[in-house]
């Protein structure tokens, strides 16, 4: 199993930016054209759940749309809120969604009343077993419970000690359900308390699209697992 070390980057929205931040209304635009892009983040250690979704003219460094009516943007059936970011642009987001759930169906209406539908899976996931103690000189496997990555899909392992040294380790292998820590991974970490959470990140195609395409997130973040690294 090949696992890596990587730098942290907060993944909730990592593909919204871009260099363009300005917005139009989607009445401007080529209904044919408008690229999609829809996001949802399960939080099981904040029991919290969101989507997101972002629409732009031309492809995905274009120009970020509104919505006008009778256009309009849902989640298993719930409207999607316009907001607007310094980085984003313009975007759509719902909070607060139910726990529990972890299929999700995005709708969108063109200005033309055509309909898109796109559906995503959420995977939840948590670890089959951590040891109360671990040594950072010597290498160790985390198995985890659910699913074995899927195609598109990454698992991440977020380690941070006490003194907030963080380090990230993941995979991206076809049905693997087991990472392997390597003691270079935990160079950075302390010895003393850590807190150890597992970040399943899949990425798809869309099911149904303009001609400019567009894709599909999912996030799921475990709860926070307790445990000492020694030397």
């Amino acid at each position: 199993m090949r696992s890596n070390f990587i730098l942290w980057l907060p993944v909730f929205g990592l593909f919204w930016s871009c260099s363009q931040v300005d917005t139009m209304p989607s009445t401007e635009a080529n209904q044919n054209r408008i690229h999609q892009n829809y996001e949802v983040t399960y939080d099981a250690a904040n029991s919290q759940v969101s989507a997101k979704a972002i629409f732009r003219n031309e492809g995905s460094q274009g120009t970020t749309m509104f919505l006008k009516d009778p256009s309009g943007v849902f989640v298993n059936d719930e409207q999607l809120k316009r907001n607007n970011g310094i980085y984003e642009g313009a975007y759509y987001d719902k909070w607060n969604l139910p726990l529990g759930v972890f299929d999700y169906s995005f709708k969108f209406l063109d200005i033309d009343k055509k309909e898109y539908s796109n559906a995503l899976k959420i995977e939840p996931t948590r670890f089959a077993e951590v040891p109360k103690s671990f040594s950072k000189n010597t290498s160790i496997k985390f198995k985890w419970d659910g699913a074995s990555l899927r195609a598109g899909e990454t698992m991440h392992i977020y380690m941070v000690d006490e003194k907030e040294f963080f380090s990230s380790i993941y995979t991206a292998q076809l049905r693997a359900d087991f990472i392997i820590v390597h003691t270079s991974n935990m160079a950075p970490l302390k010895p003393g308390k850590v807190k150890l959470q597992l970040v399943r990140i899949l990425n798809k195609p869309l099911d149904e699209q303009t001609e400019t395409g567009g894709q599909l997130v999912g996030n799921y973040y475990s709860e926070w697992v307790e445990s000492i690294i020694e030397e």
